[in-house]
């Protein structure tokens, strides 16, 4: 058996490279084409905006700050 690759692989690893860079910049055009549509991404960033700032809110008031308990 050789260690060496196949003439092949060389042409089928370039069409493979490029097959993935090609997928990757359609879905790249779908996604901000989807993004700026609607302000779809405006409302995305809105909705986790408000979700994390509920988690904030939420912790806030459930974890006491220790120099609270000093003062009771």
């Amino acid at each position: 058996m050789s260690d060496e690759l196949p003439p092949s692989y060389q042409a089928y690893r370039g069409l493979w490279s490029l097959l993935h860079v090609a997928l990757l910049a359609v879905g790249a055009m779908l996604l901000g084409s989807w993004w700026f549509t609607d302000s779809n991404g405006s409302d995305l960033v809105a909705g986790w905006w408000a979700w994390a700032s509920n988690v904030q809110q939420t912790l806030f008031h459930l974890i006491p700050f220790p120099w609270v308990a000093l003062t009771r």
